[in-house]
């Protein structure tokens, strides 16, 4: 949740660059928020990988429990960084205007990667257990940080003119 804090943050700091006409700033203001969201995060794979065990005693004495979610802590241990690169940059985009983007890219996350690849190793592998839908949610978090991690070094939000759009007329109520 501190990753989300800091990505609700950053949109509001790069719409205000970008308003100052200051597209630098933003670009800075986020490779800052993305250093610090992978340490953080970073830190918390770190702890979920070396410490999985532990942290599976702790909710269970069952051995199968145990054996089941340190594995799957491994999963969590390596998507952490992605999932950091997720938010920043989709709190970024969306302080630049373009909102599109990380919409349309987490869909595709969700419904086809999740959903439709979690369906088919469910029902093709099942011998992988917990372990299938945890291995494709990983996927799908490297996969939608990966991609908003391209569309804002990319560049495309630069383009984006948020002051020439003509603005929408609220009926006032007196």
């Amino acid at each position: 949740m501190p990753i989300v804090g800091i990505a609700t943050a950053l949109t509001a700091a790069v719409g205000k660059a970008i308003g100052a006409g200051r597209k630098d700033l933003a670009i800075r203001q986020t490779r800052l928020c993305l250093k610090i969201g992978l340490a953080y995060m970073g830190f918390v794979g770190v702890c979920f990988f070396f410490l999985r065990d532990l942290l599976m005693a702790f909710w269970s004495q069952d051995p199968d429990v145990i054996a089941t979610g340190s594995q799957i802590l491994i999963l969590a241990a390596l998507y952490q960084v992605f999932h950091a690169r997720r938010i920043i940059y989709i709190g970024a985009l969306r302080g630049a205007g373009d909102t599109m983007w990380p919409a349309a890219v987490s869909g595709i996350g969700s419904i086809a990667i999740l959903g439709f690849g979690g369906l088919l190793v469910v029902r093709l592998v099942p011998s992988l257990g917990a372990l299938g839908p945890w291995t494709v949610a990983t996927l799908s978090i490297v996969a939608v940080g990966m991609a908003n991690g391209w569309r804002f070094t990319r560049g495309r939000w630069m383009e984006i003119n948020l002051f020439n759009r003509q603005a929408a007329i609220a009926p006032a109520h007196v």
